[in-house]
């Protein structure tokens, strides 16, 4: 068998057979080809949970699979009895307490510093969000396609053994680092490294709620998910569970942390795609080098993927992604000044002064010896540090008739 999703459905369904009957586990096998069910139709209506199961049947028929596979034949065997202990205890289902309804943040002062903080010991009790914003959500969506300079090269994978704060750390900072670049507009010259971040390891949530807050979204949240990547980009799974098969199928060798195996993984998501097999989630794993584009699949509903995910509440447009020199200025007046092949700016004799400070930089060159020594220097918008160009100086005269020095600057 050459599909790896029908084979991960398979090993999923064999997991849940084994489990106690019950209208729980009802759900949870109808799920595993229906993702999105009204669990109280399942309840309710026999006539559709009976529609849902010959859906989950055909995805798993032998006849779909390679011929001589007896596992299959006995799982699909073993499905129909174990569907219809469920139906006879179905109201055996262990209450649950609801997650409210709106979405939470903790809300600390956002940081604009690119430098690893000390972690919390106990973070705040984050609310859960149940419902999407009210936008477009795409029918497949990939963050990549809609903001190409997003790379995802740190922090880079571990090396050495990693704990299970370690690569939670790691895999935060990784959704930090692509917001960070999406807030810039473009690829990042400041990030966290895999360095930094293990310096003082956390769990996803107490490093967002370190960054200025967090948000989550817990089952049933799959459409408000989807909305807060579609706006703001990435967000982590703190609830996926890696299984020993899943991890050790050869297109995911080496793609996650081995010592997880059969804990929770946390995984960025960034994305998704339709399948004939079914929604499935982009996860992107951390890179072992550059060019390691691995991008993993996970199905709705799967391996808890979908359970319990994490988003930074902070827009991080008050960090600086670029290195200095900086020259702050108020560019509100000119939103779209990023895109811009240049920047002409009038400045008084003082503000020529601070000018002249920022493209010294300590140095002793001066705006003539910065000009004739070809040196760049970043513009920033006061307002949002995040939104910075760099630069080089191209000329600088004096204007009579407003009576400041017109400074004239080229993006590169």
């Amino acid at each position: 068998m050459t599909d790896p999703f029908r084979r991960l459905i398979l090993d999923t369904v064999s997991v849940i057979v084994k489990k106690e009957p019950n209208g729980d586990s009802l759900i949870e096998l109808l799920k595993v080809a229906t993702p999105d069910l009204d669990e109280s139709e399942v309840i309710k209506d026999s006539n559709k949970r009976d529609k849902l199961f010959r859906v989950l049947q055909k995805r798993i028929h032998p006849d779909h699979h390679s011929q001589g596979d007896d596992t299959v034949t006995a799982l699909f065997q073993d499905v129909q009895p174990f569907y219809d202990r469920c139906v006879a205890n179905i109201h055996k289902r262990p209450s649950k307490v609801k997650p409210k309804p709106a979405a939470s943040t903790s809300n600390n002062s956002n940081n604009s510093s690119n430098s690893t903080l000390k972690s919390t010991t106990a973070p705040p009790r984050a609310q859960t969000q149940r419902r999407a914003t009210s936008i477009r959500v795409e029918f497949e969506f990939d963050v990549r396609k809609k903001w190409p300079y997003l790379s995802f090269d740190q922090p880079s994978f571990p090396i050495k053994g990693c704990s299970a704060d370690g690569i939670s750390a790691l895999v935060a900072y990784q959704c930090i680092n692509a917001r960070g670049a999406i807030a810039h507009g473009r690829k990042t010259e400041r990030f966290y490294s895999m360095e930094q971040v293990l310096q003082k390891p956390a769990s996803v949530h107490e490093k967002f709620t370190m960054r200025g807050g967090v948000k989550q979204f817990q089952a049933p949240a799959i459409e408000a998910i989807k909305a807060e990547i579609v706006t703001n980009g990435p967000v982590v799974s703190t609830s996926f569970v890696l299984t020993d098969n899943f991890a050790k199928r050869p297109e995911n060798r080496g793609v996650f942390l081995t010592s997880q195996i059969a804990k929770v993984h946390p995984v960025l998501i960034i994305g998704w795609r339709v399948t004939n097999m079914g929604d499935m989630w982009l996860c992107q794993p951390l890179k072992r080098k550059p060019s390691d584009n691995t991008v993993v699949p996970v199905p709705f509903g799967q391996f808890g993927i979908d359970v319990s995910c994490l988003a930074p509440k902070n827009t991080f447009e008050h960090v600086p992604w670029q290195n200095g020199p900086y020259f702050d200025i108020d560019m509100s007046y000119a939103p779209e000044w990023r895109t811009w092949p240049s920047l002409r700016i009038h400045l008084s004799s003082q503000e020529l002064e601070a000018f002249g400070e920022c493209l010294d930089g300590g140095t002793g060159m001066g705006i003539i010896g910065s000009f004739e020594n070809k040196a760049s220097f970043v513009v920033r918008h006061k307002g949002k540090f995040a939104h910075s160009r760099r630069c080089r100086l191209r000329e600088v005269k004096y204007d009579k008739k407003l009576g400041k020095w017109l400074v004239s600057c080229t993006f590169i």
